[in-house]
């Protein structure tokens, strides 16, 4: 990397060789997707060719959806709004900056009735510029000029006027090429978690059944009724009309605060007083104690590292017959199954004397119980260092744009 000269410009300081152009100086075609009026209901299969709408991109990715493809006969009608290799698709209908390019894998596929898509002209590279519509400054630039209220659009002119700051192409280039390994590195990372994600979903269903034994182990499990496995304690809400009971130390989650399928993840940003515990009906849950959601949400579940309170959308267990963490593990499988049942359905949740009721086959012994938890705990902390690692990356992705993209940084050839 090396450093280089600034000159002045309209978009601020920019390298003395870079130039800065309207995007509509760069492209050599621009085309609008469809009017809605050219797709009906019957257009509509399973496994067709992928249309693309906004919705559709995500982290300058197009990820298509199997309920928005077309048959070959409305593809060829609509032939006039084939995406090609190296196009930009950009979505020109609410969030700002949804941009991707378009690579082998989708050159065929259609652009959709809430898209814009371009092809640029020989001096630019593509992927340079699919990042740079991208960038904060961009986002910035196209929702100051976008019309509408309550879903903000672009067209053609707002984003024909949009002026971006342009290397020389091979300088382009080189930009799009490392940003290019850094978004290879974080898919890999997406992949691999997923794997271990489905690998963990695998080991829960042999476990936590008892059709795979760890070695070791032996004898018949045991059923036990969920209300004999410990004791259960409420939550409630402090009143919010009084700002002391939310000025204390106490952490206090809603049913929005845990994750589905992840025990350990409990986000604590709200912490009440013990005034306003005493005058509610929340009560502080010791450490340890299995958090589960029986309202909206149901299917969440989580182990508490710290003594929290909770709202009344949880009943909270402190098990004294189980060890808590296998029990979590247990429970959590169980309460997604409920959630598959009431899909559908006006049920939104299940009561506590419901809850009760349910029969669970445990193991034997707590040292089988523990065993079991601490595989699924050892995968569940891979799956946890592999996030961090992806968030590392994709922060590292975030500098490199504002430095790259903005010539503060330069790439040596």
């Amino acid at each position: 990397m090396k450093a280089t000269k600034f000159k002045s410009s309209e978009l601020g300081p920019i390298p003395v060789d870079w130039e800065v152009k309207r995007l509509g100086e760069l492209w050599s075609s621009f085309k609008t997707g469809p009017f809605g009026s050219s797709l009906h209901a019957q257009d509509y299969i399973e496994n067709g060719t992928p249309l693309i709408n906004p919705m559709h991109i995500q982290d300058g990715k197009i990820e298509p959806s199997a309920d928005m493809t077309v048959d070959d006969s409305t593809k060829h009608r609509l032939s006039a709004y084939k995406l090609s290799q190296d196009d930009i698709v950009v979505g020109r209908r609410g969030e700002m900056g949804r941009a991707a390019l378009v690579g082998e894998k989708e050159n065929g596929w259609l652009c959709g009735t809430g898209c814009f898509f371009l092809h640029l002209k020989e001096s630019c590279c593509p992927s340079y510029i699919a990042l740079y519509l991208r960038t904060p400054t961009s986002v910035a630039s196209l929702n100051g000029e976008a019309v509408g209220t309550t879903l903000v659009n672009l067209n053609q002119k707002i984003l024909s006027d949009l002026k971006l700051p342009l290397p020389p192409l091979v300088e382009q280039r080189r930009i799009a090429r490392a940003l290019s390994d850094v978004d290879e590195l974080i898919s890999a990372l997406g992949k691999l978690i997923e794997k271990k994600r489905n690998i963990k979903t695998g080991a829960m269903q042999e476990l936590l059944t008892g059709k795979t034994r760890l070695p070791g182990f032996k004898g018949k499990w045991v059923e036990k009724r969920l209300g004999e496995c410990g004791t259960w304690l409420g939550g409630g809400t402090p009143s919010t009309d009084i700002p002391h009971y939310w000025q204390g130390s106490v952490p206090w989650i809603s049913s929005s605060d845990i994750e589905e399928g992840n025990i350990w993840n409990v986000s604590k940003t709200r912490f009440v007083s013990n005034d306003g515990i005493v005058n509610s009906a929340a009560c502080i849950c010791p450490r340890g104690t299995i958090h589960i959601v029986t309202c909206v949400g149901i299917g969440k579940v989580a182990i508490a590292t710290e003594p929290v309170c909770t709202s009344q959308d949880y009943a909270n267990l402190v098990s004294a017959q189980c060890d808590n963490k296998f029990l979590a593990f247990l429970i959590s499988v169980v309460m997604l199954s409920k959630k598959e049942e009431t899909q559908g359905t006006s049920i939104k949740g299940i009561t506590l004397e419901d809850l009760k009721k349910i029969v669970l086959s445990v193991p034997p012994t707590l040292a089988e119980q523990k065993a079991i938890a601490a595989v699924l705990s050892d995968m569940d902390a891979e799956i946890a260092a592999l996030e961090a690692d992806r968030a590392k990356y994709e922060s590292i992705k975030q500098g490199m744009m504002q430095e790259l993209l903005t010539g503060k940084t330069r790439l040596e050839a």
